[in-house]
């Protein structure tokens, strides 16, 4: 198991800050990992946690 956190402003999906960057965040980790080799082993498991986030509503 492994854990992967972007910066304040890289993953902030609350609102008055712009989702595109979350979203980009997460675009590249799916990204990485369909493209290696180990990719029909993975589980990826997005979860967002933030009271008042962009996916809270």
């Amino acid at each position: 198991m492994s854990a992967c956190t972007g910066t304040q402003s890289s993953n902030d999906d609350r609102p008055a800050s712009d989702p595109r960057g979350g979203q980009e965040l997460v675009f590249k980790l799916f990204d990485a990992m369909i493209n290696s080799p180990l990719w029909p082993r993975m589980l990826a498991v997005i979860t967002y946690d933030e009271p008042g986030g962009f996916f809270d509503q």
